[in-house]
């Protein structure tokens, strides 16, 4: 089932997956006419012709990748609000790689590394500090570290909690760790905890 089908036409991963299936469309249509091109078309016009299918594809190629990851944060952002188990087709590889166990561990790391950071902070120059405020995870070290432990165990099985903590670490706009609110952080950090922690219905 598709988002369109259970969220409607105006819901914003719908939109998403319409603007990366219709860019994808046009990319494929131009890839065909540049084979076409190249078997058949010869003369002066040709390598024209050829150089603005490849500019095409190129552009298109980029537009693709803009609107794919636009797709991914739509799911992701229904994942993070409980929609996990709605049967879409948009969701179903995004739950997938936030339960693969390298993207946890990926994850886990750079929960790590910030704390490191942290840590080192006064004794970094600026310009090698990360962006973020990774000073705010020193309140909250131990419960950094349990889930970093948690998130490289078999005993994640929703990926709600997962999708939090990569909000968490890689939205610059409204995630607490860029926005410098200590007490939104501890909310934050908390809820990953317990959704890392919560066993699936299925």
């Amino acid at each position: 089932m598709t988002a369109r089908d259970l969220l409607g036409s105006d819901h914003p991963l719908t939109r998403a997956t319409r603007r990366f299936e219709t860019t994808l469309l046009q990319l494929l249509c131009v890839l065909a006419l540049l084979v076409a091109i190249t078997a058949f078309v010869h003369g002066p016009a040709r390598r024209a012709e050829l150089a603005a299918c490849v500019v095409g594809c190129l552009v298109l190629a980029g537009l693709a990748a803009i609107h794919g990851n636009s797709r991914r944060d739509q799911a992701l952002e229904v994942i993070i609000a409980g929609g996990e188990e709605l049967p879409l087709d948009e969701l179903e590889p995004v739950r997938r790689r936030l339960l693969d166990v390298r993207r946890r561990s990926q994850l886990a790391a750079s929960l790590e590394r910030y704390l490191k950071h942290a840590e080192e902070w006064n004794r970094t120059l600026p310009m090698f500090r990360p962006i973020g405020n990774a000073p705010l995870l020193l309140a909250h070290a131990d419960l950094v570290r349990e889930i970093a432990c948690l998130l490289r165990t078999d005993v994640v099985q929703r990926a709600r909690g997962v999708a939090l903590c990569e909000w968490l670490l890689t939205d610059g706009v409204t995630s607490p760790l860029f926005r410098s609110d200590g007490e939104a952080l501890r909310r934050e950090l908390g809820r990953i905890r317990f959704d890392l922690d919560t066993r699936s219905p299925h």
